[in-house]
């Protein structure tokens, strides 16, 4: 590597490992080091932590040691920018044993931590949700004198919110403040996302005006956050006034805002609302996606609007969105609730024809329809067929078609069935047995029933209250 007599020094090669690194040529970045100790250029501390950095990011635990190894024997000792590196890498493993030993390293050769090698450390144990260390962590920080940041606080509540510690979460809250440092866009979200998930809402909603009245501007996420959650309590007349002040304060709708509401207005059965807002959407240029539709035609087929439904079904597709299995999954248990089996069974036709693979759910939803309306034969061809695509039964699937035998009266093909659940590897649960039990009850056959009944709490299980309440009938 040389031109005219000048010969590339440390900066050029780190320039070009740098380079090298940024266009993910790992393997170049790598010999470059070997080119370097070759010509006699000695790398430095910034040469080892940038390909130290590289390993760490792609998890390449042991080839980072290794370079440690490499530097420390070129006599270039690592320091806190290096540890924290490696350290972070051991956490984006899980290897928080190996984290902790390369922090306690650290402290060894006086290459002291920092807050962000502390805040490494308490993300590390967060998404382990070993809360308690995490915590211990921050203690520790606090208790050598180094403050805390935003990240750090931010990384500690967020963990405390998801392992719902909300009171916690809240008082580092107020400590934060307290020590004087302004909570910022993700520690409001953090703190909203933990008290909405807690169905805490009035308090989401006082903390999102105290978010505004700090003059931290809530992003459309943490809108629609809120907004969620209130249509999931069934507060959609809180949520609609919450979107209808955004556009006031400067902030877009999105298109998860509008599904938001499309689906809160189908849980309370404003289905006509939920498709005034798919076309007013349209109208203002937010684009309806698959999601939007999805959510509009299972809220149509759950309030039993199945021409409507549909409709939407098609134009979705004239809208030039595709259906995928979520789409015709939901017109499929419309149709099938509405005892429209024939049309469901040309549906799931179409929906192979169009070349989207039906999962196990949807051929159950079919399948259970089937036996339900006496259709066995029908059933069993719609086992047989998902079984030559490769698509295997799971217990939902098994247990579905022993509650249509049970119906026909079919008990000893019931019982057959169960033990071939046993058989391949797919155990019946408390519901399968339940299922069993009570078709010998409705079949008059109480000994059986008694049999199956002893059987099911030697595997573990106990009757459900229907089941306790037939045998009470008798």
């Amino acid at each position: 590597m040389k031109t005219k007599g000048i010969n590339p020094d440390v900066l050029t090669y780190n320039t070009l490992i740098q380079g090298m690194i940024n266009l993910g040529r790992k393997v170049e970045a790598k010999e470059m080091l070997v080119g370097m100790i070759e010509s006699n250029v000695a790398p430095d501390i910034f040469t080892y932590t940038m390909l130290i950095q590289m390993q760490c990011k792609n998890t390449l635990i042991d080839e980072a040691h290794a370079l440690i190894q490499i530097m420390t024997e070129q006599g270039v000792a690592p320091d806190v920018f290096t540890y924290s590196i490696l350290l972070d890498g051991h956490c984006l493993c899980g290897q928080m044993d190996k984290a902790r030993e390369i922090f306690d390293l650290m402290v060894q050769t006086h290459s002291h931590p920092n807050v962000v090698t502390y805040s490494t450390l308490i993300n590390g144990y967060v998404k382990l949700k070993n809360i308690d260390k995490a915590l211990d962590i921050f203690q520790e920080m606090v208790e050598h004198q180094i403050a805390p940041d935003v990240v750090a606080y931010n990384t500690l509540i967020d963990g405390l919110c998801k392992s719902n510690w909300i009171p916690m979460a809240r008082e580092l809250f107020n400590n934060m403040q307290m020590y004087g440092i302004n909570p910022n866009v993700c520690t409001y979200g953090a703190l909203l996302d933990g008290l909405c998930k807690n169905a805490q809402l009035d308090e989401a909603k006082a903390l999102l005006k105290e978010m505004e009245c700090n003059r931290v501007a809530p992003n459309i996420f943490i809108y629609t956050i809120l907004i969620d959650s209130l249509c999931e309590a069934g507060r959609v007349k809180d949520a609609e006034i919450l979107v209808s002040g955004l556009l006031s304060k400067g902030v877009l709708p999105n298109h998860v805002t509008y599904t938001t509401m499309i689906k809160g207005y189908c849980k309370i059965g404003s289905v006509n609302t939920a498709i005034e807002l798919l076309n007013k959407m349209k109208q203002i240029g937010c684009s309806p996606n698959v999601v939007a539709y999805n959510t509009l035609i299972d809220g149509l087929c759950k309030s039993n609007w199945i021409p409507m439904a549909r409709e939407m079904f098609n134009d979705m597709q004239m809208y030039g969105i595709k259906p995928d299995v979520c789409s015709y999954g939901a017109l499929l248990d419309g149709l099938c609730k509405n005892a429209q089996l024939d049309e469901a069974k040309a549906l799931l036709k179409e929906m192979e024809s169009n070349g989207v693979a039906p999962n196990i759910v949807i051929y159950t939803i079919l399948i259970g329809s089937l036996y339900e309306a006496g259709q066995v034969k029908d059933a069993e061809n719609l086992v047989s067929d998902l079984l030559s695509k490769g698509v295997l039964p799971d217990y939902i699937t098994y247990t579905t078609m022993i509650k249509g035998y049970c119906k026909r009266g079919l008990m000893s093909t019931a019982i057959e069935l169960l033990n071939k659940m046993k058989l391949v590897g797919c155990p019946p649960d408390a519901v399968t047995y339940n299922t069993l039990i009570r078709g010998f009850i409705i079949n008059n056959d109480l000994r059986s029933a008694l049999c199956f009944l002893d059987l099911m709490v030697n595997e573990g299980f106990e009757a459900d209250a229907y089941t306790l309440s037939l045998f009470r009938n008798l």
